[in-house]
């Protein structure tokens, strides 16, 4: 009996560890295009779709199951609740405009691995599928928002710039999944590691 769990241990870890295969336009952004999301009030950077759907897929041919997906994909440099906080001093267009000042001509950020956020929401226990990020340029982004926000009467406290977790969501159950809803969407999250094709 003992060696069965132990089979089934390594049969999982194993199965965790299988890299998912990735295109190299993933995390591309040849013509970074960061703009304010005015319907949902936070700044992104859009990415190509096809990328991200690709790699949804096979995930999902992984998981056994589909996932729910906006159709869209993008990594968030300015979230909802951060944006609360910056929007008496700047403006949603005025992130964007400040961010895309900031950005390298071209920007690629480096992909982790693909994590896994759980969160229990109305009584089921839901999850949240994404890309783990390593994006230094949109960090830098970041900290030149704060440096104008503190520059224009900000609290210096109140937004934190590297309070930051870049991530590409892939998928998800019912819904995203949020820090409001206990999920970090960081290197600890990580159930699949990742190989460009």
């Amino acid at each position: 009996m003992l060696s069965f769990v132990y089979f089934i241990l390594f049969s999982v870890h194993a199965f965790a560890l299988t890299p998912l295969v990735y295109s190299n336009g993933l995390t591309d952004s040849s013509k970074p295009a960061i703009s304010g999301n005015h319907k949902s009030n936070y700044v992104e950077m859009k990415l190509p779709f096809e990328p991200a759907q690709e790699l949804r897929l096979r995930l999902e041919d992984r998981l056994g199951s589909p996932l729910k997906n906006r159709g869209e994909a993008h990594v968030t440099v300015i979230t909802p609740v951060e944006f609360a906080v910056l929007k008496p001093v700047m403006s949603l267009d005025e992130n964007a405009e400040l961010a895309n000042s900031q950005m390298p001509s071209r920007h690629r950020a480096k992909p982790i691995c693909v994590g896994e956020g759980r969160a229990t929401v109305d009584g089921d226990l839901e999850k949240t599928y994404f890309v783990v990020l390593s994006a230094p340029s949109l960090l830098r982004v970041r900290q030149a928002i704060a440096k104008e926000f503190i520059a224009k009467g900000g609290r210096s406290d109140a937004f934190i710039p590297d309070d930051f977790y870049p991530h590409v969501t892939l998928g998800f159950t019912k819904r995203d999944l949020f820090e409001s809803d206990g999920v970090i969407k960081d290197e600890k999250t990580c159930v699949y590691s990742l190989r460009l094709r």
